[in-house]
Order: structure tokens, then sequence, then C-alpha cells
């Protein structure tokens, strides 16, 4: 390991320790209890069964995860759409770009709670946009405006609309003014110049941009249960339920760890697309430049550390064997998410580097 790498792993050490802690830890928790049976009155217990994850195939469950990521997608295109020319037109407008990002921003200054309640006042039937249309004799009955799809999708926008922008002004404002002056000299349209050079430079942007804005849609809950009611249910609405009034928790982690799977995909297929656009023609050889054996090896420390606490709580409380293998599979759960996240995040240090 070359001194840079060394400080690098140095301070980078704190950050990956308290991600363990606050995420590793949880998600192999709730990996356990997918695997574990509802109790009768609520919680987990024993014996193992994998019909937690059986149960999801089911078309109606199958149904929850389609309509969520077609409404996800939705919202992500709508947000791409809207937030590129306003990113663009940040990104040119000189002194007073920090006080159009300032704008930008300016909702997460307020309860997003709050501001879907505001949106709930503007939408229903004797909310404000209603009671206008009909003083204005525009209509005469309340149009149909809240608990249904199109509402959901409204707030989807709305409030993930800045995480869209701010990645897309990013990369906008790098870009060299100077290429679409050539672009002009040699005879390009701005219309040609936005398609042939603009979107082109963008695209890492663009990708930064759709994950921040699919991974949060597909997983969330409170748009939907306040804009949608029961008419819309996602797949956060499902989780919440089996954790809070089904008390099925073991449903319910397995339903969390198929979501985090589903919109993991998106992750590293972002990456790749990045990694095309970057100019990049060997991303195996890139993967393979470093001693990817000597990766794994140290890796298997948190495994070992993590057993060791296990089997050390096991034999100080005088576990049986059932709890014994519980806190196992936590350990294994803790030292797969240690590797991986390791392994993953220096094969795109070393993508990005090339």
């Amino acid at each position: 390991m070359t001194p840079a790498n060394r400080l690098r792993a140095l301070f980078l050490t704190p950050a990956a320790a308290v991600m363990l802690a606050t995420l590793g830890v949880p998600l192999a928790i709730v990996a356990t209890y997918s695997f574990l049976s509802r109790g009768a009155y609520g919680g987990v217990e024993i014996p193992w069964t994998q019909e937690n994850y059986t149960r999801l195939l089911d078309p109606l469950y199958g149904g929850i995860f389609l309509r969520s990521a077609w409404i996800s997608l939705l919202a992500t295109v709508g947000c791409l759409v809207l937030a590129f020319p306003l990113a663009l037109f940040i990104a040119r407008s000189g002194a007073r770009k920090n006080l159009y990002l300032a704008l930008v921003i300016l909702p997460f200054w307020t309860s997003f709670l709050i501001r879907l309640y505001a949106w709930m006042f503007l939408l229903r039937d004797t909310g404000l946009i209603n009671t206008a249309l009909e003083a204005l004799g525009v209509i005469h009955a309340p149009l149909p405006m809240l608990y249904n799809e199109g509402a959901v999708l409204l707030g989807l926008i709305y409030g993930y609309l800045p995480f869209a922008v701010l990645p897309l002004y990013a990369t906008l404002e790098r870009q060299d003014p100077a290429l679409l002056d050539a672009a002009a000299d040699l005879g390009a349209t701005p219309v040609h110049a936005l398609f042939r050079i603009t979107i082109p430079l963008s695209m890492p942007g663009i990708w930064a941009a759709a994950i921040l804005v699919f991974v949060p849609c597909v997983g969330t809950y409170i748009v939907s249960d306040l804009l949608g009611g029961s008419k819309t249910v996602l797949i956060g609405n499902l989780v919440q339920n089996q954790f809070t009034s089904s008390r099925d928790w073991p449903f319910g982690a397995a339903a969390s760890l198929v979501l985090i799977g589903a919109a993991g995909l998106f992750v590293p297929f972002g990456a790749f697309w990045h990694w095309t656009f970057s100019g990049n023609s060997d991303l195996f050889a890139v993967a393979q430049s470093q001693d990817v054996g000597d990766r794994l090896l140290m890796s298997l420390v948190p495994f070992v550390i993590a057993h060791a606490v296990a089997i050390g709580l096991a034999l100080r409380r005088g576990m049986r064997r059932s709890e014994l293998d519980l806190w196992l599979w936590v350990a294994v759960g803790v030292a797969a998410f240690a590797i991986g996240f390791r392994f993953f995040f220096n094969v795109v240090v070393d993508i990005v580097d090339h």
C-alpha cells in the first residue's frame, strides 16, 4: 500500500466505522429478522424460515413493487426535465448564481411534512385551487386532485427537485463556455450545441441526479400516505404497515431488503454509465490493477472481530443455541457489509482515478 493510500485509509477510517455502526449493524439485524418467524404477539422468534421472501412472490406484492418503480421513474424523469433548464440557467447567471442556489435550497428550511400538508390544503376538494376555479366559473364541481397517483407524483417531484438541480448545476457550471463558442463558429445552432455538447458533457450529473431522486422516491411512504391515501400504496407503505399496525417484523424486514437490493441495482448501473462517458475503456483492467486478494484478506478482519464479539457475548450471558445462532447471523451480516463496502469503494475510487 502506497503512502497516499495509507493516508486516505487513515482519514476514511472514522467515517467507515460510523457507517458500519449506524448502517451495517442495523442492516445485519434486519437481514436476520427476515429469516425469522413472526411472534404470536408481534416481534420475532425461532424457527428460521424463507417464507417471508416467498410471500413477496404473490402478485399483490408484485403489483406494489411495480407501481413503486413506475411512479419513482416518472418522478425521476419529471425532476430531470424540470431541473436541467433551471440548473443551466443558474450556471449561466453570473454573479446572481449564489442567490438562485439559495432559492433552490430554501424549501429545506421548513419541514417536509409541513410542506406536504400545504399541498393537501391546495389540492383538496375545498382547497385553494378548487375554490378559486369555482369562484371564476371555470368548474362547477371540485376536481379530484388529491388522493390519487397524480398527487403522489406531484409531491415527489416537488420534494426531490432540489436533489436533481444541485448535481446538474455542479456539472454544468464546470463546462467550458469556449466549447459553445467554437460550436457556433463552426455553424452549430444553439439547439444542436445543446444536444451535441451540453447534454453529453452533463451525463455524469444527470445520472447523479437520477440516483439521488430515484432511490429515495422508490422507498418513500410519507408522500403516498398523505397525498395518495389508501388508493396509492407503495412499497414504503407496505414496509411501514408491517412494522406498525400488522406487527409482522420478519415480512417487513424481507420487503425492506428486497427494496434495498432493487434500488441498489440502480447505483452501479449509473456508475457504469458514468465510467462509459468518462472515456475509460477497460473497466476490468482498472478493477484488477490493485491487489484484490490483499484487500479481501484485510477485509476479513471485521469478520473475525464480529464473530469473536458474538461468541464472547454468548458465553458471558449463557445464551441458548438459537440465540447464539442469531448473534452469529448478525455478525456474518456485519462482516459481509464491511467486506462489500470496502471492496466496492476501492474499485470505484480506482475507476475515478483512472
